[in-house]
């Protein structure tokens, strides 16, 4: 398979990144898992209805508005929040700035 294909193991999808001509194409291939990792408010109604996977896992905080959860979910779409996806993240950022707080002040927290 060359480098701009793409496909799963196990997966009976198959595709060619060639027609990708901007992000937003991105969300139009057809796969199985999604996972928009960047920015918020990716997935929206004026995209929603090109975007078929079996499952998105949010990376990114809120990357799905209200409106397009909606319309995934009545497609069928498994959907793992972004308050489970990414929590891991949310909490290393908390340490770290209780981190560089304690720092700051000259006192060590035990």
């Amino acid at each position: 398979m060359s480098g701009s294909q793409y496909s799963l193991r196990g997966s009976k999808r198959r595709g060619n990144l060639r027609s990708v001509k901007d992000d937003l194409d991105l969300f139009k291939l057809k796969v199985d898992l999604l996972i928009p990792a960047v920015l918020e408010s990716q997935i929206t109604t004026s995209n929603v209805s090109g975007i078929n996977p079996k499952i998105i896992i949010e990376a990114a905080n809120g990357p799905i508005t209200p409106e397009a959860d909606a319309i995934l979910n009545e497609k069928g779409v498994f959907i793992v929040p972004d308050i489970l996806a990414n929590a891991g993240g949310v909490a290393v950022s908390y340490f770290n700035g209780c981190r560089i707080c304690s720092q700051c002040s000259g006192k060590r927290k035990t």
